[in-house]
């Protein structure tokens, strides 16, 4: 009796093992795009039940790797893995159902998953539930609830919830105002280059704000910001320049920074601008102009090394440059350039916020790489003109996530515009 029950443990170990290998071969053909491998390594084990199994191949029908696009069955595969407690395919479901991706929008049930993930511990998910409560989607709108669970995914490093943190304290905004906490949430998520922290962080230090007053380091801070394109980082920085706060005078870069606020979306650079050049000469301002016109963004990896987004020129000067700059801004939360740089059209109005939230879901872009560009006469989407190109991109996610999406980009009035089209209705790419 016990030769066969230690047969069955060693056909049970056999067994395991393979199939442990099969998945580990599936996620290395996964890794390096080959997708087909990818989905003949997992198909058996998710057919035999593997949650994570599942879940990739959830991943792939979502993003439309190696099989025709279809968020019904990206749901119908996280589904499989979420009832076994999958937490990342608990959250994605979330994402389905607030998005309305292969199901009938439903805040209720996107909260319902999220919740299950983030009580997991699962962060992205934890970050989303904060979303929802501050929001009010799917659940009354509590702040402290919202701040509650943006600290349970600040723990987990997520940048945008310690950020979220950090201004909450230097408010005083649903938290008792603690500039020391504020400090120490920004410098976390700054640290991780998160744009909107680092402009804060540079903000504490100019005030003296729990931390001793530093001009120099909130020019530091405010000059990581504004190097990789975040307005208010550019407008900061501007200003302590003009008044040579932390930096030597100097009108001209003064006027440059500003310059560049103000093509960024910022709403108090124009006047800031105007008010310095009042005070050059001529030629001067033309130096800052031209100055402004040449300007590239530089890395912006904080004192963390980790992959981060290239960014364009302030003024793009293809589709790719600015399709990347579009996306750049509403990954940050930059709102007032990504307004500057969208067209708005029938499938997603662009000047209105919570829809250019849509392109990021709610996730933070890693990287984005532009597959190619095609001139196009005319499309199906409405008013586009001519001088239109179509830009086909994967954007890959800090989460892992990964997708190919489709954006019309053309020049009117002299400036570039983008108009996204929407995952689900994103074409197929050419393989």
């Amino acid at each position: 009796m016990m030769k066969h029950i230690a047969f069955a443990v060693l056909l049970m170990t056999l067994f395991t093992t393979n199939a442990q290998a099969d998945f580990d071969a599936g996620k290395s053909a996964y890794e390096r795009g080959d997708f087909a491998t990818a989905l003949r390594e997992w198909q058996p084990l998710a057919d035999q039940g593997r949650a994570e199994a599942q879940f990739y191949l959830g991943r792939m029908h979502e993003s439309g790797e190696g099989v025709p696009q279809d968020y019904s069955q990206a749901l119908r595969w996280y589904r499989k893995a979420a009832e076994q407690g999958h937490a990342d395919a608990q959250c994605n479901i979330g994402t389905l159902y607030f998005d309305g991706l292969g199901v009938q929008r439903d805040y209720n049930q996107a909260v319902a998953w999220f919740r299950k993930a983030a009580e997991q511990g699962q962060s992205q998910a934890q970050y989303n539930l904060g979303v929802a409560y501050l929001d009010g989607h799917g659940l009354p709108r509590n702040k402290a609830e919202a701040l509650n669970w943006f600290r349970k995914s600040a723990e987990k490093g997520c940048a945008r919830a310690q950020t979220n943190i950090g201004v909450a304290y230097a408010d005083g905004d649903g938290v008792p105002k603690d500039y020391a906490e504020a400090v120490k949430w920004l410098k976390k998520a700054a640290d991780q280059g998160d744009m909107k922290a680092q402009s804060n962080i540079g903000l504490m230090y100019a005030n003296g704000e729990g931390v001793p007053k530093d001009d120099a380091q909130a020019v530091i801070w405010f000059r990581r910001a504004a190097d990789s394109g975040f307005a208010d980082g550019m407008y900061n920085l501007g200003v302590v320049t003009a008044q040579g706060k932390g930096v030597p005078k100097d009108l001209v870069q003064a006027l440059m920074w500003l310059e560049l606020a103000v093509l960024h979306g910022s709403e108090m650079a124009p006047r800031a601008r105007d008010v310095v050049a009042r005070n050059m000469s001529g030629s001067e301002i033309a130096t800052a102009k031209k100055l402004a016109q040449v300007w590239k963004p530089k890395s912006n990896l904080g004192t963390k090394k980790e992959p981060s987004l290239s960014s364009s020129l302030s003024k793009p000067n293809s589709p790719s440059q600015v399709l990347e700059a579009f996306l750049t801004a509403a990954n940050a939360g930059d709102y007032g350039k990504a307004k500057t740089l969208s067209l708005p059209g029938a499938l997603l109005d662009m000047q209105n916020e919570k829809d250019i939230d849509k392109i990021t879901r709610n996730r933070t872009i890693r990287k984005i790489t532009i597959l190619r560009e095609d001139e196009v006469a005319f499309t199906s989407f409405g008013d586009v003109g001519e001088g239109l190109v179509h830009v086909s991109f994967t954007i890959e996610f800090e989460n892992k996530d990964k997708g190919n999406y489709i954006a019309h980009v053309r020049k009117k009035g002299g400036a570039w515009r983008v108009h996204f089209i929407q995952p689900e209705l994103a074409l197929k790419l050419p393989q």
